[in-house]
């Protein structure tokens, strides 16, 4: 009689974790506060080739970027010094050219690859020009004295067949006093699909509301979204949780265009500033929801209109 078979034991399986998951906490790890002191090139070289293994080169170059912009200015300095060397020595430079011109950097992770090019001896005269290339597609105005609407869409693609953008509601009322309110950021759609969706139903709001829509060039969609917060800035207002996380995108698509002779000062510090700084326009815009709204009468008085909670109209 054959002996009975025991149950085969499984075998203990290790859980099939990604390189690239644990990448950007060891690169931040190597990176630490101390590293410009404790490091020198050639240590620090070896850590980045232990790290690159059976990562692909866009993925590791993408995470080196990400670490180098995260870390402090002293560190910062460091790394672009010794960095150039050896992305040059280990043939990254082609690759990180490739990832610029294929826009798979972009704001100031393009500028920082172009940075450690240009570093390396290369040639970044064509791309820059590729980064430099006018964005800018069209920007409508819709509204009255007591509150506005500015879309501004620009290109996101080198092809110029799709559009991105932003929606900034502006209220001239009390406590805003030519604020930015609220925001929405578009997502990519074809330039006809993006002014179909977010332009075309202004039209019909005008006639509604007595308003009316204005198409705006690149000078004067500068100065409307700039101006709008500078009063964020000066009514101490934070700016709203729908703009806050889109600093690159400002900076690159707005902060970017000209300026023309009434553009108000306003930088990418500015910009951090107000996104960390003022009132909450969300908890405002609560507070006139929940008990009313303040509006200024032509003699300058200020009056609280109350709300019907039935209604919701925030026209």
């Amino acid at each position: 009689m054959s002996k009975p078979q025991g149950k085969k034991r499984k075998k203990d399986r290790q859980p099939n974790i990604p390189m690239t998951t644990s990448l950007r906490p060891r690169l931040v790890h190597l990176l630490n506060p101390q590293a410009d002191a404790e490091l020198d090139p050639p240590t620090f070289f070896a850590e980045l080739d232990a790290l690159a293994k059976g990562v692909k080169p866009e993925i590791f170059l993408q995470a080196i970027i990400a670490t180098q912009l995260d870390a402090s200015d002293s560190l910062r300095d460091w790394i672009d010094d010794a960095l150039p060397s050896w992305l040059r020595e280990r043939n990254y430079l082609e690759t990180l050219r490739t990832m610029v011109a294929r826009e798979m950097v972009s704001g100031e992770q393009e500028q920082q690859a172009l940075t450690w090019l240009e570093a390396a001896g290369g040639d970044v005269s064509d791309l820059v020009a590729l980064v430099q290339q006018d964005t800018f597609y069209q920007a409508y105005y819709n509204g009255n004295e007591m509150q506005a609407a500015l879309i501004i869409l620009w290109y996101a693609n080198r092809q110029q067949t799709r559009v991105r953008g932003f929606n900034f509601l502006i209220d001239f009322q009390p406590p805003w006093d030519g604020s930015v309110k609220d925001n929405m950021y578009f997502g990519q759609r074809t330039p006809e699909a993006a002014i179909r969706e977010f332009v075309e139903p202004w039209y019909e709001q005008a006639r509604m509301y007595g308003t009316s829509v204005k198409s705006l060039d690149a000078v004067a969609a500068k100065q409307k979204a700039l101006t709008a917060l500078t009063c964020n800035r000066e009514q101490n207002i934070r700016l709203p949780a729908d703009l806050a996380p889109y600093r690159e995108p400002f900076v690159r698509h707005i902060l970017s265009l000209p300026d023309g002779s009434d553009t108000p000062v306003f930088s990418a510090e500015d910009f951090d500033y107000l996104r960390d700084h003022g009132q909450s326009p969300e908890m405002l815009s609560r507070n006139e929801r929940m008990f009313g709204y303040r509006t200024r009468m032509p003699d300058g008085k200020e009056l609280v209109i109350m709300r019907d909670p039935e209604l919701d109209d925030d026209w």
